[in-house]
């Protein structure tokens, strides 16, 4: 008997609740990983503020943390920190961001192989130039 695979989209993801867990979508696939550890914040800000300082402050990038890059209607990804181009103003919605410069992923035990392994694959196959 074939097992079915649920397949959600990207609207799909604002009734999932907010109960901590990260949930991201990969070609429609839903992916759940726990909410980051209080070590992994404090890396992601290091290094989010490290990246403002040499280039946000500048006025030539944002930085956020955590970010997202999306391709709808089946692929939603967060990765930790991201960095794009300025002329996208803050209030900028996430789809109507075209171009990603870098996208950080803090390898976590819970979620060090979906990072590695499809994350990056999937974040250089949307366009980001650096992962």
């Amino acid at each position: 008997m074939a097992v079915s695979i649920p397949f959600y989209t990207v609207d799909d993801l604002d009734r999932f609740p907010d109960d901590g867990n990260r949930y991201e979508l990969l070609e429609g696939v839903l992916i759940v990983t726990p909410a980051p550890s209080n070590l992994h914040q404090v890396i992601a800000t290091r290094l989010a503020t490290y990246l403002m300082n040499g280039i946000g402050l500048k006025g030539d990038a944002r930085v956020v943390a955590p970010g997202v890059v999306v391709r709808p209607p089946g692929t939603q990804l967060e990765p930790d920190v991201l960095v794009y181009p300025a002329r996208f103003t803050a209030e900028s919605r996430w789809t109507a961001i075209t171009e990603h410069w870098l996208a950080v992923e803090i390898f976590s035990p819970s979620s060090k192989i979906y990072d590695r392994e499809f994350k990056r694959g999937a974040y250089l196959t949307l366009g980001v130039k650096e992962v």
